[in-house]
């Protein structure tokens, strides 16, 4: 356990990359950022139908033709809410396709951590996000079918 410790307590004093290893992530990059630009647009178009779900709530409220209202305006904020979840790691997502070609070009170690530290960030949030959703799932399922065999009888 102490030999461990020693390890990661020394510092790595330089680390290169092969050639093919540049050019792995020079493409990884690409294809992050144009993700991540799609998702932008994709955000951006969920605030713009959670806005639209929230006011047409209130007009077709006034107007009497729909029985639940709030549902509507319930579904608008969610999808506002999921959202903004849904920016912050798109945020690191486009950071590293922004980052990591610049490090590969100026052979810059410090701006290739920081990239790094960005990739790692979005795959921790896509982990919790999917741990998380699990969870939901597996509690939620069961009481869903529970529910429904309670509303047959």
């Amino acid at each position: 356990m102490e030999t461990e410790n020693v390890l990661f307590n020394q510092e790595v004093s330089q680390l290169s990359l092969s050639e093919n290893s540049k050019v792995y992530l020079k493409t990884t990059a690409f294809w992050s950022k144009l993700l991540a630009i799609i998702n932008f647009i994709g955000i951006g178009f969920m605030v713009l139908a959670g806005i639209f779900m929230a006011a047409l709530s209130g007009t077709l409220a006034n107007s009497g033709n729909i029985p639940f209202p709030a549902f509507y305006s319930g579904i608008g904020l969610f999808y506002i809410a999921l959202a903004v979840v849904l920016l912050f790691p798109t945020i690191y997502l486009f950071r590293f396709g922004k980052k990591a070609p610049l490090a590969v070009e100026s052979n810059d170690s410090e701006i290739l951590d920081e990239s790094l530290k960005n990739m790692k960030s979005y795959w921790k949030f896509t982990g919790i996000m999917t741990i998380t959703i699990i969870a939901l799932c597996i509690v939620i399922v069961p009481i869903t079918v529970i529910i429904s065999i309670a509303s047959v009888f």
